[in-house]
């Protein structure tokens, strides 16, 4: 189970903005282009920020989105935790995406055992079908309508 956001303000730094992602975001919509530049979407978890500052995700290998994230290496994130508008936080980040050394899916399935889980149910997400990817971000910025004034800051990586 992913973390409460904290209190944010002024003093947020980039390094901390990456970690509230992976540590209060269960999952993201990643917005993608296809072969004639059409937009598609996907959700899909950050399990990890790397130390360079990489937000690090998995996605199955040879999958339309998979095949995307190959082709078309810029995307956009956008997570939102909240149960109303006036309590949520929203995070986005853009970047580029690149597939990383197989070694991360070690560190996803050691920091998020539920990986197991997941795999064991869906033979399609099992370890081996999966491959890690890293974001390098350009760009990202956090909204947060829980505090008034609504606290807005952006980012430049």
């Amino acid at each position: 189970m992913r973390k409460k956001v904290p209190a944010l303000d002024d003093k947020l730094t980039k390094e901390e903005f990456l970690r509230i992602i992976v540590d209060s975001f269960q999952t993201v919509i990643f917005a993608t282009v296809d072969d004639q530049g059409h937009p598609r979407s996907n959700a899909a978890d950050i399990e990890l920020v790397d130390k360079q500052n990489r937000l690090i995700f998995s996605t199955i290998v040879n999958g339309a989105f998979y095949n995307r994230l190959k082709k078309h290496p810029f995307i956009s994130i956008t997570g939102l935790k909240g149960t109303e508008t006036m309590n949520s936080v929203a995070v986005t980040v853009n970047g580029k995406v690149e597939e990383v050394n197989d070694s991360y899916m070690d560190q996803i399935y050691q920091a998020h055992p539920e990986m197991v889980e997941i795999a064991s149910a869906d033979s399609r997400s099992s370890r081996s079908t999966l491959r890690p990817f890293a974001i390098t971000p350009i760009d990202g910025s956090v909204y947060d309508l829980r505090q008034k004034p609504v606290f807005q800051k952006h980012f430049n990586f």
